[in-house]
């Protein structure tokens, strides 16, 4: 996949996550090709976009990172991680990592991406899955927890 398009969502999830919550993400791996099937870590948002090409984004924590995230935007102390407005909050964080992405790409290739609402899902165990989409995964890491962006798009930039 194009590193022009997958680029600004990786460094949008670092400095958005910086920004608003003041955790540090401490290691990153290189994106790899998806395989179409990524088992979640249990609180996963997912936002779609469409414009000249179609695409969405996975973020993925693990629990604990998800509640500090939740413990350092609201200021409470012991969230309750199935709670409404809790889950609305990793559903955001996805919404501004993914607006701030778009207008990147908006700005630089003219692409047109507009942002579909995120949809938050919570539990062990799960395995979503997508097909048709080129996809890549990146692996993250912070003092709280891990995550991973799953990046798709149906359709590139023109050379």
């Amino acid at each position: 996949m194009d590193s022009r398009l997958i680029t600004p969502y990786i460094e949008s999830t670092v400095q958005i996550i910086r920004q608003m919550t003041g955790i540090e993400v401490t290691e990153l791996s290189d994106p790899a090709p998806g395989s179409g099937e990524l088992s979640a870590y249990g609180v996963t948002s997912v936002i779609t976009f469409a414009g000249t090409i179609k695409g969405r984004l996975i973020i993925d924590f693990q629990p604990e990172l998800a509640l500090q995230i939740i413990k350092n935007l609201m200021g409470e102390e012991n969230p309750p991680l199935r709670d409404r407005l809790m889950l609305g909050c990793i559903a955001e964080i996805n919404n501004i990592i993914a607006g701030d992405a778009n207008t990147l790409l908006n700005n630089q290739y003219g692409l047109g991406l507009r942002l579909a609402p995120p949809m938050v899902v919570t539990g062990g165990k799960m395995m979503l899955a997508s097909s048709k989409v080129e996809s890549v995964t990146v692996f993250g890491r912070t003092g709280y927890g891990d995550f991973k962006l799953n990046i798709a798009f149906q359709g590139g930039l023109a050379s």
